[in-house]
């Protein structure tokens, strides 16, 4: 299921690097990492990075790196906790986001809100409305429980929070219903619950999983769920033979110094 015959290119954001995502791609593909903190305690903020050239955020983004839009093939997004701050903006451009091929949000979608009144993502409520309607586009979103906690006293909405307003406001514009019930592909961590379509829209609530442990996972959603859809977008999941199970290592640096307290956005 490749639309180029360039090389498809995955670009990661948030507070996480090479040697902690191992595995968390795709077989043949140009990797980079934009890490960044969210609250800019480690600098750069994951926003510093959503610089514009021209009304786009994504050429301005390859040049960083020494590459060209059109020296790419399929661009997928993978992001952890305060890296969706970047690409939500990159997909809240139409230009940015029809360049986009997939979307790999590992809690990644904390927002300023209430739990009793969260507020959805814009950008990723326009890139699900894009996947219902196209099949090769692909989104996977999974989020825990954690509340977003800048500060002693305050408690923002948590991941969950955002991916059900998120999924409430793709319904509402699409006037469709994602399925609440079924379950991940065989091999990928399952869901407390889970919404999708069983064809390229896979969103998860993790209760237990807890914020870091949805990193830790995240090479288990891309070599499980993504790689097979890539493949050829007809198996569910991969057989025994296919599993590869990874695991990625989070430094207790990372635990203390990323935690989703530092993921709002001031």
């Amino acid at each position: 299921m490749t639309t180029s015959a360039l090389p498809s290119l995955v670009l990661w954001s948030g507070p996480i690097n090479a040697s902690q995502a191992k595995g968390a791609t795709l077989p043949g593909a140009t990797r980079h990492f934009f890490t960044c903190t969210g609250d800019g305690s480690i600098p750069p903020r994951c926003t510093d990075y959503a610089t514009f050239q021209g009304n786009r955020i994504l050429p301005a983004l390859l040049s960083r790196i020494g590459m060209r839009e059109d020296s790419v093939g399929d661009i997928y997004l993978g992001a952890f906790s305060a890296g969706g701050q970047l690409w939500k903006r990159v997909l809240d451009i139409p230009e940015d986001r029809a360049r986009i091929r997939g979307v790999m949000l590992h809690d990644a979608a904390y927002e300023i809100g209430t739990q009793k009144n969260p507020n959805f993502v814009e950008g990723f409520v326009k890139f699900g409305l894009d996947a219902l309607k196209d099949p090769s586009k692909f989104m996977l979103m999974t989020a825990s429980i954690t509340p977003n906690t800048p500060r002693p006293g305050e408690a923002y909405q948590s991941g969950a929070d955002t991916l059900r307003a998120t999924i409430a406001e793709i319904e509402r514009r699409s006037g469709r219903t994602l399925s609440d019930g079924g379950s991940m592909p065989t091999g990928a961590p399952q869901a407390s619950r889970f919404w999708g379509n069983g064809r390229n829209i896979f969103l998860g609530q993790y209760d237990e999983a807890g914020h870091m442990g949805l990193a830790a996972n995240a090479p288990l959603f891309w070599q499980q769920v993504l790689q097979p859809w890539v493949e050829g977008g007809s198996k569910t999941g991969p057989s025994s033979s296919d599993l590869f199970p990874s695991l990625l290592i989070v430094g207790v640096g990372l635990a203390t110094g990323y935690v989703a307290a530092s993921v709002w956005e001031r």
